[in-house]
């Protein structure tokens, strides 16, 4: 069906001043039907049901990293679905790695006090001045002021390069990685250095997309070519997955929380 009569007519009615608060309404509201911007609890962001219908096939001793682990709850809801995976968890903030490692007592994984991005040395980690290890922060320098309009103070911490710590740890493939660190996932996979183009396999690849992508400069379609040969969906509530692998510019540069599934063709199961 040929819609564009019935935009062109909604533009020429319905795009005026008087009704932007309308207009911006309904926008909100297809925005979540879309899948993006259901932050508010676990349902609706839907990561953990794929996680756990993931997990569920694993093989025993399948590597996980979760990059930008925090205290530690996506940690633990790996555990909880999948005990039989090899975990390593990277947490850079050193109030948020304590509490990442109290929580994960006695749990057989690998905890990383380290960034992880394109050097090993060190970073600037800016979170909120009160510098309780919140969830939002991050090596880029103007997120805690300008999307969350705190006031920030950095800390100096590791950081260390993916292609470096899987050849230290002889790690040969990866099966699930998460990536949430708040703006700065491009330098996460661009730390892989030429893995990824020389076939070393990733199975999956979550990665939350968000504005701090603004504030690094980081388009959706950067993404798509740095993991060529992925399909990508995005995650909608109660974990039900929507391929935007085709999906027009104007519909995936779409910088708002949403929670974005990176699946290696080859290896695209029928999971869902």
């Amino acid at each position: 069906m040929n819609l564009n009569p019935v935009y062109r007519l909604y533009g020429a009615v319905f795009a005026r001043p008087a009704l932007y608060k309308l207009n911006r309404f309904l926008y909100n509201l297809s925005l979540r039907g879309l899948g993006i911007l259901n932050w508010e609890n676990e349902n609706l962001q839907g990561e953990v049901a794929v996680l756990r219908r993931v997990l569920s096939h694993a093989p025993s001793g399948a590597v996980v990293f979760d990059v930008g682990a925090n205290v530690g709850k996506y940690s633990e809801k790996v555990l909880e679905a999948a005990p039989h995976v090899n975990l390593h968890a990277f947490e850079p903030s050193p109030t948020a790695f304590n509490a990442l490692q109290t929580r994960l007592e006695g749990k057989k994984l690998e905890c990383v006090q380290s960034a992880v991005g394109l050097t090993n040395g060190t970073a600037k980690l800016y979170d909120y001045a009160s510098g309780d290890g919140s969830g939002h922060a991050t090596l880029q320098d103007n997120v805690i002021e300008r999307v969350h309009g705190g006031v920030s103070q950095a800390v100096e911490v590791p950081l260390l390069r993916l292609d470096t710590y899987i050849a230290a740890n002889d790690i040969e493939s990866i099966y699930w990685m998460k990536i949430d660190v708040e703006g700065r996932e491009m330098d996460v996979l661009d730390g892989l250095g030429s893995l990824i183009e020389d076939g070393f396999p990733i199975r999956f690849v979550q990665i939350e997309f968000n504005e701090m992508n603004v504030l690094s400069g980081t388009f959706m379609e950067a993404f798509c070519n740095k993991l060529k040969g992925y399909r990508v969906f995005r995650i909608l509530p109660g974990g039900r997955l929507l391929e935007i692998s085709e999906e027009i510019v104007t519909l995936r540069e779409i910088f708002a929380f949403q929670n974005l599934l990176f699946c290696c063709e080859e290896n695209a199961i029928d999971l869902w």
